[in-house]
Formats: structure tokens, C-alpha cells, sequence
């Protein structure tokens, strides 16, 4: 039981030092101590992208979309709009992989809020378009530069060869996730 009591003091120690390649690094050898056929070098690499994925989730979140009124889920409603332009919610969920139930709810909210609009689709009046407010254009357009400046200064610590190595990387990972998800679908 020490063991396990001396793991949580690291690993809190670890967070507090912003070391997340040091939390990684105790929590695969603390999980390979309790399942020792763990394939390790598996395990660390997805430790690793989750842990940097929720500090930059996080950080966006709170420094970026919380003080411009927006929820994660609703950056990423408005940001489908933003690239397609008008769009049916039955599309813009696809798009978001989200259900139609949950994509409705999202843009209840934002209409609310005065972000985006529904409109008659000019091609079938039955059909009802998601689309950004001029208010809504200029928040989203708002949060992207903000988020794009954010990854500057994060690429910071790379060089020019590394950031388009990791780049590649994370695009061949991203190909191999795909195919060999269960969902296969974004």
C-alpha cells in the first residue's frame, strides 16, 4: 500500500511541477507494476497525447473560449458553420460526430445567445440551415486567431524540422487511428 501512497505524492509533485512527460513516465511504470504485459512504449505515446490534449483543451478553454462567452462544444458548432457556411444540423452533427439530438441543443443555445441563426434553405423551405450571426462570425473568427496564436507560441519549442516532424507524425497516427478505430467515423 506504500507503493501506491508514494505514486500519489509523485504524481501529485509531478502536476504541480507542470511535468507531464515525469507524470507519464510514473504512471506507465506504476501500471506496468500491476499489469506487466503491458505493451509500454503503446501506453506511454496515448498517456502522452491525452495528458498534452487536456492542458491544450484546458487552457483554450479557460483562456480563450470561457472569457469570449463560448463552450467547447459550441466553438466547434460555430467553427463547422464557419467552414462550410449554412448548414443543415443532420450535417453539421456528421461533420462534428455528434448527434443530431446533441448538435440541436448546442444551437438552441447559441441562438439564445445570438451567435447563429436558423434560416429556410433557399433550395427546400421544409429545411431549416445552421448559420453565423455577423456577432457570431466575429466570435469565432475571434477564438481561432486566439487559438492559432496560442499554437505559435506552444510550437515555440520546436524548430522549423521538428514542428513538420511532428506534424507528419501526427498525421500518419491520425490515418492508423482511423483504420483501426472501432467507430471509423469523424
Amino acid at each position: 500500500m506504500n507503493s501506491i501512497k508514494d505514486a500519489k505524492h509523485e504524481l501529485l509533485q509531478l502536476m504541480d511541477d507542470n511535468n507531464v512527460a515525469g507524470f507519464v513516465d510514473v504512471a506507465v511504470r506504476e501500471g506496468s507494476k500491476r499489469l506487466p504485459h503491458m505493451n509500454l512504449k503503446a501506453h506511454r505515446m496515448i498517456l502522452m497525447l491525452l495528458r498534452v490534449g487536456d492542458l491544450i483543451t484546458y487552457d483554450h478553454m479557460v483562456k480563450i473560449l470561457r472569457p469570449l462567452g463560448l463552450t467547447g462544444a459550441g466553438h466547434y458548432l460555430m467553427w463547422v458553420i464557419w467552414l462550410t457556411g449554412p448548414i443543415e444540423g443532420i450535417m453539421a452533427a456528421r461533420l462534428m460526430g455528434a448527434s443530431r439530438a446533441s448538435v440541436s441543443g448546442i444551437a438552441i443555445t447559441l441562438e439564445k445567445d445570438g451567435l447563429i441563426s436558423k434560416v429556410p434553405s433557399p433550395s427546400d423551405g421544409r429545411v431549416t440551415l445552421l448559420t453565423l450571426t455577423e456577432e457570431g462570425k466575429t466570435k469565432i473568427e475571434q477564438a481561432m486567431m486566439q487559438i492559432s496564436d496560442s499554437a505559435g507560441l506552444v510550437l515555440e519549442g520546436l524548430t522549423e524540422e521538428e514542428s513538420t516532424i511532428l506534424l507528419t507524425l501526427l498525421e500518419k497516427f491520425s490515418a492508423a487511428t482511423v483504420s483501426k478505430s472501432r467507430l471509423r467515423a469523424l
